[in-house]
């Protein structure tokens, strides 16, 4: 089943801006995942509900809308800070992104 990948504009802006090589790796994985939405590893605690995909250093934080059969891109950055830099903001925010 192929999922359509929803991005925000920042995280767009982010791609962007990457250097080449990691830019290309970071596409590829997003149509990997657009193929096989569950090839991420899912969260738990205060991520529950949301999947992690590893690209070396880096991870892309997402949601599964498997209704609407679209891919909700969170986050993305290194894996030394993305998962607490979500939960913070994600507490801050007191939103829970939809599932």
């Amino acid at each position: 089943m192929i999922f359509r990948l929803n991005m925000k504009p920042d995280l767009q802006v982010l791609l962007r801006a990457m250097p080449p090589n990691r830019k290309r790796k970071i596409k590829e994985a997003l149509k990997a995942m657009a193929q096989h939405a569950l090839c991420g590893k899912a969260l738990q605690d205060d991520l529950s509900g949301l999947y992690s995909y590893r690209i070396g250093g880096w991870r892309i934080i997402y949601a599964i809308d498997a209704a609407k059969k679209i891919l909700h891109i969170i986050a993305m950055g290194p894996r030394s800070v993305i998962y607490q830099d979500l939960s913070r903001d994600l507490a801050k925010a007191k939103v829970r992104p939809k599932a």
